[in-house]
């Protein structure tokens, strides 16, 4: 049974999309001494890192993500939310 598994596994690991082989990683912006967010970016890059998480909008972090090539996915707060989905322009 345990080979059967390791089998699957390595079949299925070896038939993966590409594209789901993507790596991403959370910026976390709470502590002392962090490095500025065009440094985050170009660490990323340097390690082939696509996919980038923030926990709410950080102008600076944008700003550095802006023509990068990395996905974002960014949390923002039940009032910010409900603020921008109920904006009328």
């Amino acid at each position: 049974m345990l080979t059967f598994v390791a089998l699957f596994l390595a079949s299925t690991l070896t038939t993966a999309p590409a594209s789901a082989q993507l790596v991403g990683v959370c910026y976390g912006m709470q502590g002392n001494n962090l490095p500025e967010p065009s440094a985050v970016v170009s660490l990323y890059r340097s390690h082939n890192i696509g996919r980038m998480r923030l926990y709410g909008p950080d102008q600076a972090a944008l700003r550095a993500l802006r023509n990068s090539g990395i996905q974002l996915i960014m949390d923002m707060p039940r009032t910010e939310r409900e603020t921008i989905l109920f904006r009328v322009d």
